[in-house]
């Protein structure tokens, strides 16, 4: 039986993966009202025109387009909390998240978490959130990371301008306020993975690979 020899295209898919999925610029946005607004509009708009509602339970929703997903969290027909998704190959990236009511729960962590919850039951998903640059981080920001380091996620944090040589976990509190700080403009650069912890290692694999690359000079 003849062999299929990997061809030049093969060997850079791996490669345009990791940068279609952890070098693409995000876009810019925090977690408000202003969010929330748009964020109804587009689940209601993809609703009317034939997409699906699919019910995850405890009051959890999602619409599982081919390259956007959003989730939410519904009480009495109406959105409480919500986030859109890019698709993209090593993990969804997060596109926008808005919340009606601040201080009232559910919280951005609780929605995070039934999102890796309910991709590990995906085949062919990988467990993993990039999440947007906190170039807006703030006290309540930083409780969110907090929260999730204490759910038993992986956090990772790396520089966008050199991934694989920069890409280090977030084991405890301390290490979270190591890149946290405001008004430093230098800790805009910062990219942040949220993981579950089955995905950590592929994750992780990933970006060694980067580093070999960079380490090469082949990028």
């Amino acid at each position: 039986m003849k062999t299929k020899m990997k061809t030049i295209g093969d060997m850079l898919d791996s490669r345009k993966d990791f940068e279609s999925t952890w070098l693409a610029e995000s876009p810019e946005g925090f977690s408000n009202t202003e969010m929330i607004d748009m964020l109804y509009y587009n689940i209601n708009d993809a609703l009317k025109h034939g997409l699906e509602k699919i019910d995850l339970g405890d009051k959890y929703y999602k619409i599982e387009g081919s390259q956007t997903l959003y989730y939410w969290y519904e009480s009495q027909g109406e959105i409480q909390l919500a986030a859109e998704f890019s698709v993209k190959p090593q993990a969804l990236v997060v596109n926008a998240i808005g919340k009606l009511h601040k201080k009232v729960p559910p919280y951005a962590t609780d929605l995070y978490n039934k999102v890796l919850d309910d991709r590990k039951n995906i085949t062919g998903s990988l467990n993993n959130i990039r999440l947007l640059s906190d170039k807006t981080m703030s006290d309540s920001g930083l409780e969110i990371w907090k929260k999730l380091l204490k759910l038993g996620h992986k956090i990772s944090v790396y520089d966008s301008s050199n991934p694989g040589s920069s890409f280090v976990q977030i084991k405890d509190e301390d290490d979270l306020l190591k890149f946290f700080k405001h008004d430093d403009t230098d800790f805009r650069r910062w990219q942040y993975v949220l993981s579950e912890t089955a995905a950590y290692v592929e994750t992780r694999a990933f970006f060694n690979t980067r580093r070999m690359r960079e380490l090469a000079g082949t990028l």
